[in-house]
């Protein structure tokens, strides 16, 4: 190691040193006042950029938003959907049902009418037999 106080006079090394100090505190306050970091970024451009970032952050936090409240709305309207063909259907098999006791009740009506016509000549032909019978 090189002892610099043996290289320069004492005084010397002391005015050295102070205007490095000096040197250094100057270049301190330029980059301060400058609003650069050592890194060679101002702190504006610095605080932009985060800025910018949180604002798209800000806006795919948003776009996902919208895109869950398409998800629930159509997942609702297909529910909603699913719960009108669910009363269609019900609906659909109740008319079913429906038309088959008509048709059930149909048939019976026109069994009863054959069997109301039948017993209907059977009484006319007793009618006729007793009025036969009667005047003999």
């Amino acid at each position: 190691p090189v002892c610099w106080e043996n290289v320069a006079e004492p005084e010397e090394f002391a005015k050295s040193r102070l205007l490095v100090l000096q040197n250094r505190a100057a270049l301190q306050a330029v980059s301060t006042l400058s609003g650069v970091e050592d890194t060679g970024v101002s702190y504006n451009h610095q605080a932009r950029q985060e800025v910018q970032g949180i604002l798209s952050d800000h806006q795919k936090a948003q776009e996902a938003m919208q895109t869950m409240e398409t998800v629930f709305v159509s997942l609702q309207q297909k529910r909603k959907e699913g719960k009108e063909q669910v009363v269609l259907t019900r609906l659909k098999d109740r008319l079913a049902n429906t038309r088959d006791d008509l048709d059930g009740r149909e048939r019976s009506a026109s069994n009863l009418e054959r069997q109301f016509s039948t017993l209907e000549q059977n009484l006319f032909n007793i009618q006729l037999r007793l009025v036969k019978l009667i005047q003999r």
